[in-house]
């Protein structure tokens, strides 16, 4: 008895059907990495907007003011010029809020020690792809940690315990250019450090604050002396991989050394 070949139909057959199921298999699997990649994103997403959250708020629940210098001023002394000290305008500012006072009492002023750079800055600096935000401030501790891949210098030491010491650093929310877009990193200034990565492939970052005069919130700031500090921060970032946020901070400010 002899057994029948396969004709050519049949093969042809086979070969189709057999086709058709491995490029469904190929497309299944291709389908299961897109939908690996769209949860990978999101996971990433997630975690980088919670750390960013985090550390933006623990900044802003711990800014630190100057401390203010006291001087004593004549109450019935006027402006001679325009050039008049700063410690002259803020005693004459100091005179339309305190009306009637006796010309043999002495006035005290705050003022601030501007030689030094402001303790909250939030200003535009250039970039290749124009002006970008930049928010500087002095808060009591780091709002993440740090990252030191070479072991601290000498000068980096004293830094360090200098910042111990007076309970404050100085840092910045800043953007840095990177491949397709911009990452906000948290830039140690004061002790130095490495900048800290928050939230990278960003498309748009945008901050704003709120002052006590409730005249409408403003892109750029700078203050000293704790009353000048905004009430509330916003922070408005997206990136391209579909991430979006718009966050409000309340800020709590200490003066420093006290």
């Amino acid at each position: 008895m002899t057994r029948r070949a396969f004709t050519i139909l049949e093969l042809v057959t086979a070969l189709a059907m057999s086709s058709i199921v491995a490029l469904a298999a190929f497309g299944l699997v291709g389908m299961l990495g897109k939908a690996d990649n769209v949860t990978s994103d999101a996971v990433d997403n997630a975690v980088q907007s919670a750390t960013t959250r985090t550390a933006v708020s623990r900044a802003l629940q711990r800014l630190v003011a100057a401390t203010p210098i006291t001087e004593e001023v004549d109450p019935d002394e006027r402006a001679t010029s325009e050039d008049e000290s700063d410690t002259t305008a803020n005693a004459s500012s100091a005179r339309d809020i305190a009306p009637g006072l006796s010309a043999d009492l002495p006035l005290e002023v705050a003022v601030a020690d501007t030689s030094a750079p402001p303790y909250f800055d939030l200003h535009f600096v250039p970039s290749p792809a124009g002006p970008v935000p930049r928010l500087e401030i002095v808060c009591e501790t780091p709002p993440i940690g740090r990252h030191q891949s070479t072991l601290p210098t000498a000068d980096e030491r004293l830094s360090l315990l200098r910042a111990e010491w007076l309970g404050s650093v100085r840092g910045a929310f800043e953007l840095a250019p990177m491949a397709g877009g911009w990452s906000l990193v948290w830039a140690p200034i004061d002790p130095p450090g490495e900048p800290v990565e928050l939230m990278g492939n960003l498309t748009h970052c945008a901050w704003e604050v709120l002052l006590r005069d409730d005249q409408g919130w403003r892109p750029v700031h700078a203050a000293y002396l704790q009353p000048d500090f905004p009430i509330a921060v916003r922070l408005q970032i997206a990136s391209a991989s579909g991430a979006e946020a718009d966050w409000l901070f309340e800020t709590a400010i200490i003066t420093e050394g006290r």
